[in-house]
């Protein structure tokens, strides 16, 4: 039993006898948040004392735990051709709006492959749990086939979004032929020679 166990925290004090031969002594124990197990109160009055068992019937509050947070992306398309662009979604649960978060393209892409040429960059996280980050695809003049870009923020990572092949590498330019001569070209270029002297 502790200070702190007793309404108005004093653990000693005077008694007045009655009439009777008696006097009442009042303890009011306190009804704490504090697990502690059962206590024990003893009493000490000229030399004589009595003790009191005190249950313990209050609990400590249990830590709160932040609930932890969730990420989802999702993409506005499945597929899209090169020159246009793709815009994804994360959805979040138990972020802070005004949260910046970090995220990285993926998938067969380069930067060459998106405008800007950056790979990497932050969104914000508004008011309503979400950040649209929109990607733009360059239109190239190189046939690769079709490639994926995925994106990852967090622990979260989008599905692959086809990018159609839509351009084709220029054909190489023929060299000129070289003229053919016809035998009245030749007829006429051994007319037109100057005679010898």
């Amino acid at each position: 039993m502790k200070a702190a166990d007793v309404v108005g925290g004093v653990l000693s004090g005077t008694a007045t006898v009655d009439s009777t031969g008696k006097a009442v002594i009042a303890v009011s124990v306190l009804a704490d948040s504090l697990t502690e197990v059962a206590e024990t109160m003893t009493l000490s009055v000229a030399g004589k004392s009595a003790d009191v068992v005190i249950n313990d019937t209050s609990l400590t509050p249990a830590p709160v735990v932040a609930p932890a947070a969730t990420y989802a992306i999702a993409a506005s398309a499945t597929s899209v051709n090169e020159g246009s662009a793709v815009n994804f979604t994360l959805t979040t649960t138990n972020v802070p709006a005004g949260s910046t978060l970090a995220y990285t393209l993926g998938g067969t892409v380069t930067a060459a492959d998106v405008v800007g040429g950056a790979l990497t960059g932050t969104v914000t996280v508004g008011f309503d749990g979400k950040a649209i980050l929109p990607v733009t695809l360059t239109a190239d003049a190189l046939t690769e086939g079709a490639e994926t870009i995925t994106v990852t923020i967090a622990t979260a990572t989008s599905a692959a979004v086809t990018v159609a092949d839509t351009s084709l590498t220029p054909a190489p330019q023929p060299c000129p032929a070289a003229p053919v001569m016809t035998p009245s070209m030749q007829l006429l270029s051994v007319l037109t020679r100057p005679a010898r002297l």
